[in-house]
């Protein structure tokens, strides 16, 4: 069939975006600008590849928190506490695009349970052989709300310390969940939900991972 452009555009921080935005990580209120910019430009749909976990280190809170303790503080400290907070003001751009974010897996306390959105065809001996972890690090509260989906951010490298493959879901607890990537193709494609095949005797394209293949509008996608 003839070639279509998904109009996917990929921004990196390189050096020319750090001499204009400044160091990365980057400032809540810099994703903010930029999310704007994005959605006066026509785009849809945005994918964040980084981690959100954390309030912005010139959030009001974290601000108000260096300031002495004592009552000829208290009015700076009032008037601190009430300047905009760059979280709400990211979460508020988030609502005038469909942003997709990202969490990490780990394996510390179980926390965060993302939204099942990943189901499975075939043996469940197949799909016991992806990644398992036990703890979830989710964006803030705010921006997990406005975000209209959210898939996992990690890497798994080979023995060697290559990276090789990109997986497209995990377990977390046992429950299957999705990859920040095949979160993104969920929403573009407008699907419900991400359906797997497990791999069969032999199949060549399931790696290690016990899948075979993403079931999209397109046919199904090798893994």
């Amino acid at each position: 069939s003839d070639y279509q452009d998904a109009s996917v555009r990929v921004l990196e921080a390189d050096p020319d975006s750090i001499r204009k935005y400044g160091a990365w990580p980057w400032p809540h209120a810099v994703l903010a600008r930029i999310v704007g910019e994005l959605h006066a430009q026509g785009a849809k749909l945005v994918v964040l590849d980084m981690a959100l976990d954390k309030t912005d280190p010139a959030s009001p809170a974290n601000l108000a928190a260096e300031i002495p303790v004592g009552p000829e503080f208290d009015q700076t400290r009032a008037a601190v506490q009430s300047l905009p907070s760059p979280d709400m003001t990211l979460a508020a751009d988030f609502t005038q695009i469909a942003p997709v974010t990202g969490f990490e897996l780990g394996n510390s306390s179980p926390s965060f349970t993302p939204k099942k959105t990943v189901r499975f065809s075939g043996s469940d001996a197949h799909f016991a052989r992806t990644r398992l972890f036990q703890s979830a690090s989710p964006p803030l509260a705010p921006l997990l709300a406005a975000s209209v989906a959210t898939g996992a951010t990690n890497l798994i490298a080979d023995s060697d310390g290559v990276l090789r493959r990109v997986p497209l879901v995990f377990r977390l607890r046992g429950a299957p969940v999705a990859s920040l990537d095949a979160e993104a193709l969920r929403v573009a494609k407008n699907l419900r939900t991400l359906t797997f095949h497990a791999s069969e005797p032999g199949d060549i394209f399931s790696g290690g991972s016990g899948i075979a293949s993403l079931q999209t509008t397109d046919g199904d996608l090798p893994t």
